[in-house]
């Protein structure tokens, strides 16, 4: 007896705005063979395609182009079609051949084509995708080196499905981007999961389209962490790299706990600074180039090393466009952090104007640098920390 059926391999179409079943009969005619699975909307077509399941093409009459630039990205051909007719069916049917890959269900949900230098990315343990922390002292840029690093990851030669998340306490992401008043942002995307599991359709409603990337704004004000529950951030951190292939987390270089200070309330306001540190694949800690600057990058590796992160996830860079370079004036640029086995990534002055995003060529020996890592490193376990009862702690029943 046969209890594994034989693997399909044919292609998958995903039809949008289909309401009356007039493209899907059209596409059974052309391609017989072909499994067509229709939405009739465009946030329906933005769930199937972050769904994590593989589609051959997507067909439609018109698609909106942030749908067709987010299919591309995937890999995804974008097929238009036109009024009925016969010699239309034909040229439907050859255009299916040509562009509509077949897919087998054997395949991974998320696989996707990459360039050789991003290889590692695709390595998806568990099925889902990689989280990448970045931190560091006030005032070295980490923000800005975060959104360079989502713009080169995301870019179209690499082809990755790239979030970008401000998890910092003062969020500056927005900012960066332009967008004085973003409509949506972590906190409402973490109450969407008070009641239920968060979905692909709520990240979608609560993340904003950029170049090569998708933005999920922070909080608005930097009190506004009190109305984060850390459990349901605990659910939206093993969320996240399940429907994208890499996570960029904007967090803030404190990581003090209770442990530290004696406080509870301390590690809660910190607490989606360190879960997101300990839930990270690498952490990148981005210092300054001034003397002061290393000092600073090495108080942060050591709250990190406290915190439990492993040394060999941590990836130390060093900014050298602080200010402009002087003969009287030295860089201190050190040449390994102590206790990390991975040396500090120098990041090249680049000439732009202040207040702009970094290039993606800025970041490429970073890139390069988390790349190689994220190739050695599995994935860590992302669960929540599971706290022991100390039997007579919780009280008893009285009599």
């Amino acid at each position: 007896m046969q209890l594994v059926s034989q693997v399909p391999t044919r292609p998958v179409l995903l039809v949008l705005d289909d309401k009356e079943g007039s493209i899907a009969d059209r596409l059974h005619r052309a391609s017989p063979l072909a499994d067509v699975v229709t939405r009739a909307s465009s946030e329906g077509a933005w769930s199937a395609l972050t769904s994590g399941r593989r589609y051959s093409a997507v067909v439609a009459f018109g698609v909106d182009h942030e749908l067709a630039d987010a299919a591309t990205r995937l890999g995804i051909p974008v097929i238009g079609v036109g009024p009925e007719s016969a010699t239309a069916e034909r040229d439907l049917a050859a255009t299916i051949a040509a562009v509509a890959a077949p897919v087998a269900w054997a395949d991974h949900p998320n696989g996707l084509s990459s360039a050789p230098a991003c290889a590692a990315l695709s390595d998806r343990p568990g099925g889902t995708g990689r989280l990448l922390a970045v931190c560091g002292p006030g005032g070295t840029g980490a923000s800005l080196v975060a959104a360079g690093l989502s713009w080169a990851f995301g870019s179209a030669g690499w082809r990755r499905r790239v979030l970008l998340a401000d998890f910092a306490r003062r969020s500056d992401q927005a900012f960066l981007h332009g967008l004085e008043d973003p409509p949506a942002g972590l906190l409402q995307l973490v109450n969407s999961g008070r009641y239920r599991p968060i979905v692909a359709a709520d990240v979608r409603r609560h993340t904003l389209a950029r170049p090569g990337f998708r933005l999920l704004p922070g909080l608005r004000r930097p009190a506004h962490w009190t109305a984060v529950s850390p459990s349901a951030f605990d659910q939206l951190v093993m969320v996240l790299p399940e429907l994208f292939d890499l996570v960029v987390a904007d967090i803030t270089g404190d990581f003090e706990g209770e442990a530290d200070s004696g406080s509870c309330d301390v590690e809660e306001r910190n607490h989606i600074a360190r879960r997101s540190a300990r839930a990270a694949d690498t952490v990148v800690v981005v210092g300054g180039a001034r003397t002061n600057g290393a000092r600073r990058l090495s108080q942060v590796v050591d709250e990190l090393l406290d915190l439990g992160v492993d040394p060999a996830r941590i990836q130390p860079a060093v900014r050298c466009d602080e200010f402009p370079v002087c003969t009287h004036r030295k860089f201190s640029r050190p040449s390994r952090i102590c206790g990390l086995p991975s040396a500090p990534v120098e990041l090249a002055t680049v000439a732009g104007a202040p207040g702009r995003l970094l290039p993606p060529e800025a970041v490429w020996p970073l890139a390069e640098a988390v790349t190689d890592l994220l190739s050695r490193l599995p994935a860590p376990d992302r669960r929540p920390d599971l706290v022991p009862v100390v039997p007579g702690s919780l009280g008893c029943l009285a009599p």
